[in-house]
Formats: structure tokens, C-alpha cells, sequence
């Protein structure tokens, strides 16, 4: 998706632009449902390294949002002031058309609005950042002939950003 325009995505209705992005659920983005499979099996790779196996049930009573909780707290860091239609789209957008690997790289790695999102409503705590920056790092490596036996975890200085390694 790098590189394409989204002004004309279908992130949830977009009539009302000024929305609390809590209310939203994304359908689509430039025409692609966002259950699209990952080739080689990257994301259910990248799910298996963040999440519990088995049949997902929803784990915290009245929480239906997509905003991950803090595992500290128990609460969200939305704020519907921060959180509109128009903000979330707008950073995925420069998220997602940003041409240069690394600077994307850095650009997902310090984002406040997808570090706001979990993977699911099944999995609040879960990162939607991480999961989507390791999903790219396995499907990378993949499509260089590495299998997921071939990989370690490396912990690197946080001000050492190793680009498609690091997430």
C-alpha cells in the first residue's frame, strides 16, 4: 500500500470528520478489507508471538473499542479531543504512503496513534504497532528465504534502530 493515495479510503463514515474516533470501525482502507492475509503467513506468525492460542473471547467486560488498555492502569489513552476521524486517518495515511523504508520504519516506531490501538477487542492489551512492525519484520525475512526457525530475538539499544528489524 506505500505510496497510494487513501484520500478516498472508507475508514469507517467520514460525513461527520470531527467524530470521536471511538465510535468508528474501519472497514476498509482504499478498497481493501483490512482482513487481508499476509502472504507467507506472516501474521498469524506475528499473532502466535503476542497472543494466547485458542478460540478469543472478549476478556474485559464494556471495553468494544480498538483503543489498547495499559496493562498498568487498565485504562485507555483515548481522548476524544485527540482522537477524531480526521487525526487517526490522517496518521495512518502518512503511515502507510510514506516511501523510504527506514523512515517509515521510524515513523510507525514513534507514533502516538497507533500505539493507542490494540489488534483487538478479544486482545486489549495487545500493540497494534507491534504486532503490524513484526508482521512487516517476518514477511521481509520471509521473502529473503528465512523461515521462522532461522530467527532469535535480539534486544537492541532503543537508540539503535536496526531498519525491517527492530520493532
Amino acid at each position: 500500500m506505500r505510496g497510494e493515495d487513501l484520500s478516498n479510503s472508507s475508514f469507517g463514515d467520514s460525513s461527520q470528520d470531527e467524530r470521536p474516533a471511538a465510535r468508528l470501525r474501519p472497514r476498509d482502507v482504499r478498497g481493501r478489507s483490512r482482513e487481508t492475509s499476509v502472504p507467507h503467513g506472516a501474521d498469524g506468525d506475528a499473532s502466535a508471538l503476542s497472543r494466547p492460542s485458542g478460540q478469543p473471547e472478549q476478556t474485559v467486560g464494556n471495553h468494544e473499542t480498538l483503543f489498547r488498555l495499559s496493562l498498568v492502569e487498565g485504562e485507555s489513552r483515548y481522548d476524544p479531543q485527540d482522537f477524531t476521524h480526521n487525526s487517526v486517518e490522517s496518521a495512518v495515511r502518512d503511515l502507510l504512503t510514506e516511501n523510504d523504508p527506514e523512515t517509515m520504519h521510524r515513523a510507525w516506531l514513534d507514533s502516538n496513534i497507533v500505539s493507542a490501538f490494540t489488534e483487538s477487542v478479544y486482545y486489549p492489551y495487545t500493540s497494534l504497532k507491534y504486532h503490524t512492525l513484526l508482521v512487516a519484520v517476518l514477511l521481509d525475512n520471509y521473502r529473503s528465504g528465512h523461515e521462522f526457525a532461522d530467527f532469535r530475538l535480539v534486544v537492541d539499544d532503543a537508540d539503535e534502530i536496526v531498519p525491517h528489524q527492530s520493532s
